[in-house]
């Protein structure tokens, strides 16, 4: 009981920020409101994101399974958005994983040229 507590307690802040995160979105699509971009660390990014979700992790049983090299470089991105994003790709691959309940997520550096 006091496990799947914490998860609905989790669950229902993670909502709440969805919500606020959606109203900012809808605002900035009506330039209303920008996104703050910034250098963002993506291991850091990825550690939020897996410890917001860590109620759901351990309730589906799931394990994950990182490939994350150091020295990647920073990315220009808004810091909770990026967070978020991972953790609803997080979300969609526990609900629909079947069989071992393996999450993996690996990143790697790519260089990308404008013409």
């Amino acid at each position: 009981m006091k496990q799947y507590g914490s998860v609905i307690g989790n669950q229902a802040r993670q909502r709440y920020g969805l919500v606020e995160r959606i109203l900012l979105f809808a605002s900035s699509c009506r330039g209303r409101l920008r996104y703050e971009l910034r250098p963002v660390d993506l291991h850091q990014a990825i550690d939020v994101a897996l410890a917001n979700a860590a109620g759901l992790i351990e309730a589906a049983h799931a394990t994950v399974q990182c490939e994350i090299p150091e020295g990647l470089p920073l990315v220009v991105a808004n810091a909770e958005a990026l967070s978020q994003c991972l953790q609803n790709l997080i979300t969609i691959a526990l609900k629909y994983a079947s069989g071992a309940r393996r999450i993996g997520i690996r990143t790697a550096e790519r260089t990308w040229r404008c013409a």
